[in-house]
């Protein structure tokens, strides 16, 4: 599916360049690669200051965003397609907790006691078409949708969802018909560097898994998720010949 929408994509990238419409004044090619690094930690103490404490909620992440661009400029706009991709990978764990009475703060005896800790390693990587708009030329804002025709999720933590098969580790799968990114985000120009800009791009994703390890998830159920995250990175332009009016 993957290569047909990929095929489909430069076919009709190869229609417009060879038959001018639309009326395309410039061309340019360009990649970009956006990271974004988020922690969070949650503790419960006898006391303030105490060094050692059970860890209720941990979650850490690391995404990368990166995408590769084909733009024409349509209309004083530019327009442009694309390839997609994500890759992400962290840690999570979530516990519920009994706290203890105790005379004296330093009694073992009062010491938060964890109970029912869940958690895991996970990581999820995203490829598919991208149907990207640019406007202004100062500081360009861009608006933009990706499809995650491969979206594939390994997640340890999820070991309660299983396939009609009994298997509960192996990778889920999106359903083609909600597996989508929506990206808005702008650019800065390095003055030093013609070509290179400074981008910041805020992507929302929503998806449904409906299979783990090629099988359908039991009683066909869907898992849904949504998401959001901000990341930075940097844009280049590896070939343009934008004529500026």
């Amino acid at each position: 599916m993957l290569r047909r929408c990929t095929a489909c994509m430069a076919a009709f990238v190869g229609w417009c360049s060879s038959t001018g419409f639309p009326p395309a004044q410039a061309h340019s090619l360009s990649a970009r690669l956006l990271l974004d690094l988020g922690h969070t930690q949650q503790q419960v103490k006898s006391k303030i200051g105490e060094e050692q404490a059970p860890t209720l909620t941990e979650h850490t992440q690391f995404s990368s965003s990166m995408a590769a661009l084909y733009g024409q400029k349509w209309f004083d706009q530019w327009f442009s397609v694309g390839l997609y991709g994500r890759w992400d990978a962290g840690y999570r764990k979530a516990a519920r907790v009994t706290l203890q009475e105790g005379n004296e703060p330093s009694d073992s005896a009062r010491q938060p006691q964890l109970q029912q800790t869940l958690g895991g390693h996970f990581h999820e990587f995203w490829l598919g078409p991208l149907v990207q708009a640019q406007f202004f030329q100062t500081i360009p804002l861009h608006l933009g949708v990706a499809h995650g025709t491969l979206a594939l999720r390994q997640d340890a933590a999820r070991d309660d969802l299983s396939n009609e098969n009994g298997e509960r580790k192996g990778h889920f799968a999106t359903t083609p018909t909600v597996s989508w990114v929506f990206l808005s985000g702008f650019q800065v120009p390095v003055a030093a560097l013609p070509g290179l800009s400074v981008m910041t791009q805020l992507e929302y994703r929503i998806r449904y898994y409906t299979t783990r390890g090629g099988a359908a998830l039991v009683g066909s159920a869907v898992h849904g998720t949504q998401d959001v995250a901000l990341l930075l990175g940097v844009h280049h332009s590896l070939f343009s010949n934008r004529e500026e009016n």
